[in-house]
């Protein structure tokens, strides 16, 4: 089934808020027992690490590289890349192999899952949020008659890839009129 390049991003949300539910799930339930302040700040930098060094560049990455795509329909499963989804095979069979040979005790999945899932979670919304973005721009410069969105080369840049052609400044940044910027 082929979609549009923009519908990936909302593919990609929905699996990946799906999975941040069934894990924060997982991690709540497990906190029942297992609530303590000392825990809830052992979840907040899990989140704080997965959210910063895995998650928060997936959605950038995968955002970059949908679209980019030349053909503007691309098959539904198009949303990851074949290592993505290695990586996200491994995630779910390491997590359902912890949880079932109790090697975890339920105090170490609470803390973990709790934190995961929360990344994973935002991450689902971040893709979703670009999604809208995308999809808002594309509604807009259809009422421009002659204007064709075009979006930017991935340039690499030392924190990873940016979706501007050049480093923003955060604070201060205005993209050249010619390109979207899709910054969280």
């Amino acid at each position: 089934m082929k979609v549009r390049k923009k519908q990936l991003l909302l593919a990609a949300g929905i699996i990946w808020g799906f999975a941040g539910i069934n894990i924060l799930r997982i991690g709540i339930l497990a906190y029942r027992q297992n609530w303590s302040v000392r825990n809830a700040l052992i979840s907040l930098a899990v989140f704080a690490v997965f959210r910063a060094m895995v998650f928060g560049k997936l959605v950038k990455k995968h955002t970059a590289r949908i679209m980019n795509y030349t053909e503007e329909k691309q098959f539904i499963l198009k949303f990851f890349d074949v290592k993505s989804f290695c990586i996200m095979a491994f995630m779910m069979s390491f997590g359902i192999g912890i949880r079932m040979s109790g090697i975890w005790p339920d105090s170490w999945i609470a803390v973990f899952y709790t934190g995961l899932g929360t990344a994973l979670f935002l991450a689902g919304t971040g893709f979703i949020s670009r999604y809208i973005k995308v999809h808002s721009l594309g509604r807009r410069s259809a009422q421009a008659p002659g204007h064709i969105p075009r979006f930017p080369p991935v340039k690499l840049l030392p924190d990873g890839p940016s979706l501007s052609p050049y480093k923003p400044n955060r604070s201060w940044h205005k993209p050249a009129s010619h390109h979207f910027h899709l910054s969280s």
